[in-house]
């Protein structure tokens, strides 16, 4: 059994993706890194088509990173040995956060309330529990804190998340917040919406590569709007998936 596979069992034997990113957090804390890479570089490969316990545990994997739960210069270790290493789809999990493009969201439609606008405070609490009707207006709510509010909502769906993700313009600290939460960013149309959208920051849009199906990469791939460094990956990912079926159909042939 290799080293991947139990941490990766390990990883997604745990219930909460909380405790899942606190495991990988504890693991790139301690392990050195020329230990670790070759581990983490496998259940990037494989969790993407290869299902549990890698999908689970790659998906864990991407969000601890987009978080402040590693230390940077833990980050920047491993990102040298994978660089070392060869492990490319590792090294773009591993990337800094990028310059996000630039967007400010006008404070229009502002959640009202007897015809005042509510305060920052207000509409956070509002967020967590409040009426479909209120919902609406509140996804449009410029304040990220807002939002973190929002996602917890019971009465939110998929479709107001997804929505969510594909604003233009929006900011990477909406974004962050949607790729960061536990719920949500395990819903596929999600992560689509996400990484589809030119205002996400590059390297959170990098790590969500490693999270689709060859079928989103290769639209990806092709989606002119969105930054370059984006689409070479997302179009460096289909070739190897297709040499790496070329390669098992090959091996299979009698």
């Amino acid at each position: 059994m290799s080293a991947a596979l139990v941490l990766a069992g390990r990883v997604a034997a745990l219930p909460e993706i909380a405790m899942r990113r606190a495991l990988f957090a504890a693991e790139i804390a301690t392990v050195e890194p020329e230990a670790l890479v070759p581990v983490l570089g496998e259940i990037v490969r494989r969790g993407r088509t290869a299902g549990p316990p890698f999908e689970a545990a790659l998906l864990a994997l991407a969000t601890a990173l987009a978080t402040d739960a590693v230390p940077y210069d833990r980050l920047e270790a491993l990102y040298a040995e994978a660089r070392r290493a060869g492990e490319v789809e590792l090294q773009e999990l591993l990337l800094s956060p990028q310059p996000p493009r630039c967007a400010e969201l006008e404070p229009m439609g502002l959640l009202q309330r007897r015809g005042r606008v509510l305060t920052l405070g207000e509409r956070m609490q509002a967020a967590r529990s409040t009426t479909r009707t209120e919902i609406d207006r509140l996804l449009r709510d410029p304040d990220a804190r807002v939002i973190r509010n929002l996602l917890h909502n019971a009465r939110l769906v998929e479709r107001d998340v997804t929505l969510l993700a594909s604003r233009r313009p929006t900011t990477a600290a909406i974004q962050l917040e949607i790729f960061v939460s536990a719920k949500w960013i395990a819903r596929l149309a999600v992560r689509r919406a996400l990484a589809r959208n030119p205002f996400t920051p590059t390297d959170m849009a990098l790590r969500l590569l490693s999270l689709l199906p060859e079928p989103d990469l290769s639209e990806i791939a092709e989606a002119l709007e969105l930054p370059d460094a984006v689409r070479q990956a997302a179009a460096r990912r289909v070739r190897a998936s297709r040499v790496a079926r070329h390669e098992r159909a090959a091996s299979e042939k009698p």
